[in-house]
């Protein structure tokens, strides 16, 4: 609490949000909504200075100076994001609501992004249903706009696609957005989060025969990070088109390519482990030596990590003893990647590691990523059903 009067470069913002981190057993209802208020007016583009000292808010649109609108950029996505993973708080003001469509309508796709994303978030009453289906075009429209601000903005919007994918608005035009990017944009970055987005919503969800094709064009993709999630992606939403099986005909398991890992979980998926190798151990612990010894390749772990949960959810604990789930827990617990760390999670709980419950409740309690804390809390549920059967 005291730390928001301090000037320091980000301070008073998450010094804010850490206030509603906090169980309530130790923050008042007061200070809480002290606390929002601090992060509705720097997602309003309040200055810094202002948030520290709870002066009036400066005017950053009649002030041109390029530092204090870059420092307005940051507080508005900064703000957005913390608030993102708090938006299910019961006493999130309805004035976050306002706030959000505001930063909606920036000029910056980063910030519209940011805002758009956690609109989503927000369940209603504070958020309409119009408002809603206007963050989803906003996201749809970043992820296919050629943005100057370079690639993190359609990134973030694929990003916040994949989470509100299921969603049953707009559903065809989210997939659509998805699919195109996936063919036509230019980063393979790009590519490959739109990829495994198409794969996370069709395994959720009824995958349409327009995101089947997307992903059986993304396995030609001349980029093998992309390849490998749309081999991987193919698996997840049961698609054993001819390229995928084209892909499984080239398979070396001695080659640790992270198409080959990618391939191991997509043949489990569909039921053609057995004829990859009869020994299906050895393709478990490759995986999980994909997860382990690429440190500087996050897009190898996170394929990875995806892999070993196809496998487990298809042949269940039985497969996964000892090197797998250690690996598993050492990455939900120090990978750098959001992403990795959200499907150590999902591969946790299928795999039946009832060893690693605690390691999940910590990840459900402390990460700082909503995604991965609900993975966790999905996992733990996997872990209390399955004791409970035992019972």
């Amino acid at each position: 609490i005291q730390a928001w009067h301090d000037r320091r470069s980000g301070v008073p913002l998450h010094a804010a949000a850490g206030v509603l981190r906090v169980s309530t057993s130790y923050i008042s209802a007061e200070h809480r909504q002290q606390a929002f208020k601090v992060l509705i007016r720097a997602l309003d583009g309040e200055s810094e200075d202002s948030l520290a000292t709870c002066h009036q808010p400066a005017n950053l649109a009649t002030n041109s100076a390029s530092n204090e609108v870059t420092e307005s950029c940051f507080l508005r996505v900064t703000a957005a994001a913390e608030l993102r993973l708090v938006c299910s708080s019961w006493d999130l003001p309805a004035e976050v609501g306002r706030a959000l469509k505001n930063a909606m309508e920036d000029e910056r796709g980063e910030v519209r992004v940011a805002a758009a994303a956690t609109l989503c978030c927000v369940g209603t009453p504070r958020i309409s249903a119009s408002d809603r289906r206007r963050a989803l075009d906003i996201l749809c429209h970043v992820v296919e706009e050629k943005d100057p601000e370079g690639d993190a903005p359609r990134r973030s919007a694929v990003e916040a696609l994949e989470a509100a994918g299921g969603d049953q608005e707009l559903p065809a035009k989210i997939v659509a957005a998805l699919a195109r990017a996936a063919h036509e944009d230019s980063s393979d970055d790009v590519r490959f989060h739109c990829v495994k987005a198409l794969g996370s919503i069709g395994s959720r969800y009824t995958a349409s025969d327009v995101l089947k094709a997307a992903l059986a064009k993304a396995i030609d993709d001349k980029s093998a990070f992309v390849k490998a999630a749309a081999i991987q992606a193919c698996g997840r939403v049961n698609h054993a088109c001819s390229q995928l099986e084209k892909a499984m005909l080239a398979f070396q398991r001695d080659s640790q390519s992270i198409v080959d890992i990618a391939i191991i979980g997509s043949a489990a998926a569909i039921n053609r482990l057995p004829k990859l190798d009869r020994e299906t151990s050895k393709l478990v612990c490759a995986c999980a030596d994909g997860l382990a010894h690429s440190k500087s390749d996050p897009q190898v772990r996170y394929v990875s990590a995806i892999s070993l949960g196809l496998v487990a959810r298809c042949l269940g604990a039985a497969s996964f003893q000892g090197q797998p789930v250690d690996v598993l827990r050492k990455a939900l617990d120090n990978d750098e990647s959001e992403e990795v760390r959200r499907e150590c999670a999902t591969s946790l709980g299928l795999c039946g590691a009832f060893e690693s419950r605690a390691d999940l409740d910590k990840t459900v309690h402390l990460d700082n990523c909503t995604f991965v804390r609900a993975a966790a809390a999905a996992a733990v549920k996997m872990l209390d059903a399955v004791a409970s059967a035992k019972a």
